[in-house]
């Protein structure tokens, strides 16, 4: 597996074979480790912050298409959920990343920016796979009273969406 992420991030630090490590990574995403659930200052205002809610469905959907949490991995998936408010709408974004991080050990090069971050770090950080989608969501309170549910029913959505795209290039 370690030779397999160092070949992808060989690939995906040469912009000729970009493309096609876009096609052909998700091929070879198997697990990952953990899921990592960001979010950005404005989601707070948009009430999108549910780390659970949205950890457990992209585990379920995942699942779902033959991804599955494994120790062995060294995928991180990560979830990166922010909002923007404005007036009575909420326009969410939502980016789901499978990250690696290779160690010291693992990099050989003459590259000074690259040698730089690997100091600094002590591992080189990689994006092996990223997609992202966003929506707008009006935030006004439901006539009941209390909070709007929309945006995190939005963000719901945008995980199986997202979820779905990953399946789809995977085929």
């Amino acid at each position: 597996m370690r030779r397999l992420i160092l070949a992808l991030a060989c690939c995906a630090l040469s912009t000729g074979a970009w493309a096609q490590t876009q096609t052909s990574v998700p091929k070879e995403i198997t697990g990952y480790k953990t899921i990592l659930v960001s979010f950005s200052e404005g989601a707070k205002k948009c009430n999108l912050e549910d780390p659970a809610a949205y950890s457990a469905r992209l585990t379920d959907k995942l699942g779902e298409i033959g991804i599955q949490q494994s120790d062995q991995s060294l995928l991180v998936a990560t979830l990166g959920v922010s909002g923007k408010k404005f007036g009575v709408n909420c326009v969410s974004m939502v980016e789901l990343r499978f990250n690696a991080a290779l160690g010291k050990e693992n990099i050989v090069t003459d590259n000074q920016n690259v040698r730089q971050v690997v100091d600094k770090l002590g591992v080189f950080p990689i994006t092996l796979y990223s997609n992202g989608m966003f929506g707008v969501q009006p935030q006004a309170e439901p006539s009941a009273g209390g909070e709007s549910t929309e945006s995190k029913k939005a963000i719901i959505g945008m995980i199986d969406d997202l979820v779905t795209r990953l399946k789809e290039k995977r085929q």
